[in-house]
């Protein structure tokens, strides 16, 4: 079953996150971590942003993250 994230999920979604990128919380430090909670936690907060988790029907297990940002084409940024 595929859902759209909520803060709720914010644990997950970094530890997934941490996962696809081959990451070991160990090697990180506490700064590095809350840096990097920070930015997923954009993911389900931000108006521009989102997450979907996709869980295992039978066990509720999260086993999957697809996050996303939308960009406005009239909007200016820093690479335009």
């Amino acid at each position: 079953m595929i859902r759209k994230a909520g803060i709720q999920d914010l644990k997950a979604m970094i530890q997934i996150d941490m996962q696809v990128e081959g990451v070991i919380q160990s090697s990180m430090s506490e700064q590095q971590l809350n840096e990097h909670a920070k930015k997923i936690k954009r993911f389900a907060s931000d108006e521009d942003k989102g997450a979907f988790i996709y869980e295992d029907e039978n066990s509720n297990e999260k086993i999957g993250l697809l996050m996303y940002t939308v960009v406005n084409r009239d909007a200016t940024y820093l690479w335009t």
